[in-house]
């Protein structure tokens, strides 16, 4: 989470390198935006369900509860749409992140079927598709803004055990609130940066620094 402080000294900022920012007259901050960003973050999947896929005998339980699913790091994209009218926010997105782990936390040596194996955690692929609402107060070319998003998260797995591949997937629905701060440079051109903590599911925080284009 950012502190008022942080997002205090970052919206001074931006509006001294943009000096058309603070120019937006009687706006009223009623508008609908399309937001592009990028996003870093936690995931915690160790109360996540997987089911496997595929007919292969082979069944996978303790990697689960190991490096690299107990908080993973993430990193990628967001896309949303957002409409704010009279205070009130809806926003509609999606979310592209990558996960990102050193192969020695990927790597761990299990029993399986009364053997030690050694698993390797091939691939561990997150996607979002969220909804939120909320409001936003606008101080002149400065707004503050706050959502409740539930999301619908889908995650792919796949694990290397000797040479043969074991794939798995969940399906999971998060809760987060998200808590942010949007100036606005232009007459259709915003900046935002944004802190989100999870409520229940996957995530466990996430950071947000986009820029928005204003439609209407």
């Amino acid at each position: 989470m950012f502190s008022k402080r942080f997002l205090g000294s970052l919206a001074a900022t931006i509006l001294v390198c943009f000096p058309g920012a603070g120019m937006a007259g009687d706006y009223d901050g009623n508008h609908f935006e399309i937001t592009m960003g990028f996003i870093t973050g936690e995931q915690d999947y160790t109360g996540t369900h997987f089911q496997r896929k595929g007919n292969t005998a082979l069944t996978l339980a303790a990697p689960f509860l190991e490096k690299p699913f107990n908080r993973v790091s993430l990193h990628g994209l967001r896309y949303e749409a957002c409409l704010v009218a009279n205070y009130v926010r809806m926003t509609m997105g999606v979310d592209i992140p990558f996960t990102s782990y050193r192969l020695s936390d990927a790597t761990g040596t299990y029993e399986i079927d009364g053997r030690a194996v050694e698993v390797i955690t091939d691939d561990l692929s997150p996607f979002d598709l969220h909804f939120g609402i909320g409001g936003e107060f606008w101080m002149g070319p400065v707004a503050a803004y706050a959502d409740l998003i539930g999301g619908v998260h889908w995650t792919d797995a796949s694990f290397l055990v000797e040479g043969e591949n074991l794939d798995y997937s969940a399906l999971t629905f998060n809760f987060w609130a998200r808590a942010g701060l949007r100036v606005h440079v232009k007459d259709w051109l915003f900046l935002a940066v944004a802190g989100e903590i999870g409520i229940v599911g996957d995530m466990k925080w996430m950071a947000e620094l986009s820029v928005e284009f204003a439609i209407m």
